[in-house]
C-alpha cells in the first residue's frame, strides 16, 4: 500500500490574468506535521413536506484550505509578500506528497491569508493559509501528481 503522507514539497506562482503559471517557486522548509488540507463539507438546502418529509435537496459546494507554518532563516524574507497579513493577488497552490509517483492536489487559484510568528524555542516562523476560490475555468481543487523539475521554476506535473 502507497500512502501519500511524508515530507511534501509546496510550491506557488501568482496567478496574473487568471491564467495558469509556468513557473514556480519551492516554499521554504515547512515545520514538521504543518502543512494541512482541510476541506469544509457544503452544507445543503433541504424542502420538507408535511410529516417532516424531505421533498428536494440541493448540495451545495466544499470549500477548501491548506495551511503551513514555514521557518525564516537569517536574511531571508517572506517568500509571498503581504501589507500586515494581506496580501492582494492570488496564487496557485500545488502541494505534492513525497512519494512524487502519487497524488498530491492543487488550488488552481486561491488567496493568501499570512501571520508573522515567533518563538524563543524555533525562532521566526510564517503561517500561511491558503483559500481556494473559483478559477476563471475548472475546479477550485484538482488533485495533482508531482512536479517534473522540484523547486524554482519547475514545471510539469500534471492534474487529474
Amino acid at each position: 500500500m502507497k500512502i501519500t503522507w511524508g515530507k511534501p514539497t509546496v510550491e506557488f506562482a501568482k496567478v496574473v490574468d487568471g491564467e495558469t503559471p509556468t513557473s514556480f517557486t519551492t516554499m521554504p522548509t515547512q515545520k514538521e506535521d504543518t502543512v494541512q488540507l482541510t476541506t469544509t463539507k457544503g452544507t445543503a438546502n433541504e424542502l420538507f413536506g408535511e410529516g417532516h418529509e424531505l421533498v428536494a435537496r440541493k448540495q451545495k459546494k466544499n470549500t477548501y484550505l491548506c495551511e503551513m507554518e514555514v521557518f525564516i532563516d537569517k536574511g531571508e524574507t517572506s517568500p509571498i509578500q503581504d501589507d500586515d497579513g494581506v496580501v492582494k493577488d492570488y496564487y496557485h497552490l500545488r502541494v505534492t506528497p513525497e512519494d512524487s509517483t502519487l497524488y498530491g492536489f492543487e488550488f488552481p487559484k486561491a488567496s493568501v491569508e499570512v501571520e508573522e510568528l515567533w518563538s524563543s524555542a524555533e525562532g521566526t516562523k510564517i503561517k500561511y493559509t491558503f483559500v481556494a476560490v473559483k478559477p476563471e475555468s475548472g475546479k477550485m481543487f484538482k488533485r495533482y501528481k508531482g512536479s517534473t523539475g522540484g523547486g524554482s521554476g519547475s514545471t510539469g506535473g500534471g492534474s487529474e
